[in-house]
């Protein structure tokens, strides 16, 4: 069990006693976050075995990616080479056969509320200035 002691309390111990104290509060604290990581793997698999639904869903359906590219007036090439993927994946995704998930997910979201962005850190960071000025100049 652990005690608590108040600040007026902790002066009556002694170094040795302050000591034993922290290092039972770390311990506790290390407990309580393993059981909240332990039951958070569960529930994870409960999701994954259906027996659970998730709290939330996050998705980008089809016509999202190509509005997103359409607002870059890009063409796919353009728009693949932006995000660093391939134009096949790309592809997929607006035809609704793959859906994007991970760091393409995020940036897809970021390009989808802020275009600009997107363009001006594709602008900042590609060697191909011409495209990459094509592109930004369609935006400002």
């Amino acid at each position: 069990m652990l005690y608590l002691y108040a600040k007026n309390e902790q002066r009556d111990l002694t170094s040795a006693q302050l000591k034993v104290l922290a290092k039972l509060v770390r311990e506790e604290f290390k407990k309580a976050a393993f059981q909240e990581l332990l039951t958070s793997i569960r529930q994870a698999g409960r999701i994954r075995r259906g027996t659970l639904k998730p709290g939330r869903v996050t998705s980008f359906r089809p016509a999202d990616v190509k509005s997103v590219r359409e607002k870059l007036k890009a063409s796919q090439a353009e728009f693949a080479l932006m995000i660093g993927v391939s134009v096949a994946t790309l592809r997929n995704w607006e035809q609704g056969r793959r859906t994007p998930d991970g760091p393409a997910l995020a940036l897809l979201r970021v390009a989808a509320r802020n275009p600009r962005a997107v363009a001006e850190a594709y602008t900042n960071t590609s060697q191909r200035c011409g495209l990459a000025n094509l592109v930004a100049s369609f935006i400002t």
